[in-house]
């Protein structure tokens, strides 16, 4: 955010009230840095609403896969960041395990119909509810923020 602009216009003798622009109030130029200050502000909310976006389409993917997907729970070393596992056409396909976060010796795959190369884990559901909470609370400090620069200023100048 840039440096706000004086709004009292003063003169030298200012505390005397002589000179052409003691006591003045320029209005314009504060509504102009507010509008300003809300436009960053904006900016950043937009990202926030795009980041929200992208965290609604990967959960919905997860759900879709989850709902109507193919389940094969398959042997694995956690410390392994990849698992192979045999599909029913008889190819051995392999999986991205590194993200799963699972301490356990067997892992769930998930596939949509005959597409064995697209199988996928499912992300921790405490990932999506914590993305959800960062990006709301962001959202709506941004949107108060916003709010708060657009609203007209009361002064007694």
């Amino acid at each position: 955010m840039k440096k706000p602009e004086t709004y009292l216009v003063l003169n030298a003798p200012e505390f005397e009230g002589y000179g052409t622009g003691s006591g003045h109030y320029d209005e314009a130029a504060e509504a102009k840095d507010r509008k300003e200050n809300a436009l960053h502000l904006m900016i950043m909310m937009v990202g926030i609403i795009f980041c929200l976006g992208v965290t609604t389409f990967l959960a919905g993917k997860d759900l879709i896969y989850y709902v109507k997907g193919t389940k094969q729970t398959v042997a694995c070393n956690p410390s392994n960041r990849t698992v192979g596992f045999q599909a029913p056409d008889g190819k051995t396909y392999t999986v991205d395990i590194s993200w799963a976060m699972t301490d356990e010796n067997t892992i769930d795959i998930y596939y949509m119909g005959t597409d064995y190369a697209d199988a996928m884990v499912m992300t921790n559901v405490t990932l999506w509810i914590c993305c959800y909470v960062v990006f709301g609370i962001l959202f709506f400090v941004v949107l108060h923020f916003i709010l708060k620069n657009l609203k007209p200023k009361r002064h007694a100048v």
